[in-house]
């Protein structure tokens, strides 16, 4: 009898996190701002600090919020990453410690792992973010699969 009445609300709270990753949405965006503006992956001058932020895709109709538990931030030159990779648990990043090192043509590279990435309900709480079917389906054994495919990438190009 129990049993019959939880499973009822399991599924009401697992189907508002799926329901919002799902329907055709595509994976969320992210968005690297410097005080406040949107830098633009076309080329940015360095900046000393940045905000990560991710915002639902404009194509879903339901607006969702998401966080992340740790971002990867490279200064890569060449395809090569020049540094260790910064890892990041907050909005905000202090890159002042690229900056002697970049140079133009050099590009920030910032990867948020699917793993990494929580959906805020409606109450608040937190819940894994479901990759889409296309990264869950390329997933081996070995994972060799693109950063693009197993998380969100954004490439910022400095000039």
């Amino acid at each position: 009898m129990l049993r019959n009445l939880l499973l009822p609300l399991l599924f009401l709270t697992t189907a508002s996190v799926a329901a919002a990753q799902a329907g055709g949405c595509p994976k969320p965006v992210l968005k690297v701002l410097r005080n406040g503006v949107e830098i633009p992956a076309t080329g940015s001058a360095m900046a000393p600090g940045i905000r990560l932020q991710i915002t639902s895709d404009p194509e879903c109709r339901e607006k969702v919020s998401y966080r992340v538990t740790a971002a990867e931030i490279t200064l890569v030159r060449g395809g090569r990453p020049l540094l260790p990779t910064l890892l990041v648990k907050q909005p905000q990043a202090d890159l002042r410690g690229f900056m002697p090192h970049s140079r133009s043509g050099d590009y920030v590279y910032v990867f948020i792992p699917y793993k990494n990435l929580r959906v805020v309900s409606a109450d608040g709480t937190l819940q894994p973010y479901l990759p889409p079917a296309s990264a869950k389906s390329e997933s081996r054994q070995r994972d060799v699969t693109p950063d693009a495919a197993q998380g969100i990438v954004f490439k910022w190009i400095l000039l």
